[in-house]
């Protein structure tokens, strides 16, 4: 096996029996099962290994991990190790890096902060990751850090913002953090963030709406979540919002209608979301709203048929407040599809809706259903609006912009869990 090149075991590797020792020509090696002799690895892979995919219940690395000078791709599962030595720092090449279910593991070395070329972090299902070294932000080039299931996570470090090419961030599941650093606002190049069941998180830093570059943004957390800071209107590059968040949720912040470039917009929230802000209408480019809220939301804004660009509109509420739709709803020219569920209260629509119905095919909700432009009837089946959210149509709309900004995690699984089952019905 002189020139092997790519190795791949799911059984336990003897790396120092006679005629099995590890070829020094392994450019890629993937390891399932025991490995008894990491160091002899180290030793015989210092020269070309430059991915070592490893799943093994390894009790700690060797300090001599450092001589891999060519590693490139970690990645390890099912390891057993608490920490890592500083001596791992010392990749010089190292530029995608991932932990899963590394249960015992509690932070990261010092060091890390010298991984120069790191471009990649992921960390899943790690239960005693507590924190970050204050290295962590000295990182000079990552660009994207996943960190999903980290029940003990306490906070990010406080300079978080100063990792200059973070592009992609993903906290999914990380139930004790309660709010972020100060420094966040300050990400330059930040693209995408996805926090999804931070069920602790009360607010979002003051700065937040410095990020510039900000294109997708989803926030699913639990009942203390309660508003938007002001500034969030200054995200000029915002695309894709989406909030499911509970009862403190209460109002869009003044200024909202500022996001100019705001194609999907999701709220899907408790009983104390009210009304959308003044400046609604000015959303040129939205495209998908949908608003899933309690009995206290009532109305919409006078200027909603300003939305030029909007082709699906779904509105589910609980409560007989909702008298009538505004009259300006029928110069909603490019709207095609029409959600108007769980509204008792709303006992016709405006008669603007015949103008708009003779430029869109329409389908309504429970309570109405366009179908044909002299027939409006009600609609007997009360899950048509879930029947809707799981349709290929609106998660082209929904969850396909997610997915584009979702990039190397697959969570449309989890993301259609949450709105198919545990938020509609």
């Amino acid at each position: 096996m002189k020139k092997l090149r790519y190795l791949d075991s799911k059984k336990e590797l003897m790396l120092d029996e006679v005629g099995g020792m590890l070829s020094k020509t392994v450019v890629l090696l993937r390891l399932r099962g025991k490995v008894n002799s990491l160091c002899d690895l180290v030793d015989r892979g210092r020269d070309r290994l430059a991915v070592l995919d490893l799943k093994a219940p390894l009790t700690c690395l060797p300090t001599t991990v450092s001589e891999l000078r060519n590693l490139e791709i970690l990645k390890f599962q099912d390891c057993l190790f608490e920490d890592l030595p500083e001596t791992f720092g010392q990749l010089p090449r190292l530029r995608h890096l991932t932990f899963s279910s590394c249960h015992r593991l509690r932070s990261l070395p010092e060091a890390v902060g010298r991984l120069s070329e790191l471009r990649c972090l992921e960390l899943h299902h790690c239960f005693n990751f507590i924190a970050f070294p204050d290295s962590f932000v000295q990182l000079p080039r990552l660009e994207s850090l996943i960190m999903t299931t980290l029940r003990n996570l306490q906070r990010l470090p406080e300079g978080f913002g100063n990792l200059s090419q973070l592009q992609l961030l993903i906290i999914s599941k990380a139930d004790v953090i309660s709010e972020l650093p100060e420094s966040f606002g300050q990400l330059p190049r930040l693209e995408t963030l996805i926090m999804m069941t931070l069920r602790n998180l009360q607010r979002l830093p003051e700065g937040f709406g410095n990020l510039s570059q900000l294109e997708g943004l989803m926030i699913i957390t639990g009942d203390k979540f309660s508003e938007l800071p002001e500034g969030f209107g200054n995200l000029s590059q915002l695309e894709v919002l989406v909030i499911i968040t509970g009862d403190k949720f209460s109002e869009l912040p003044e200024g909202f209608g500022n996001l100019s470039q705001l194609e999907v917009l999701v709220i899907i929230t408790g009983g104390n979301f009210s009304e959308l802000p003044e400046g609604f209408g000015n959303l040129s480019q939205l495209e998908v709203l949908v608003i899933s809220t309690g009995d206290n939301f009532s109305e919409l804004p006078e200027d909603f048929g300003n939305l030029s660009q909007l082709e699906v509109l779904v509105i589910s509420t609980g409560g007989d407040e909702f008298p009538e739709l505004p009259e300006s709803f029928g110069r909603l020219a490019r709207l095609q599809w029409l959600i108007l569920d769980f509204m008792p209260g709303l006992q016709a629509l405006p008669e603007t809706f015949v103008e708009l119905s003779e430029h869109s095919s329409l389908i309504g909700g429970r309570h109405f259903h366009r179908k044909g432009s002299d027939d409006l009837s009600r609609d007997e089946n009360p899950d048509i609006t879930a029947k809707l959210l799981r349709s290929d149509f609106i998660k082209q709309f929904l969850l396909g912009p997610v997915a584009s900004f979702g990039k190397e995690v697959d969570l449309l699984h989890d993301i259609n869990e949450l709105f198919c089952e545990e938020r509609i019905h």
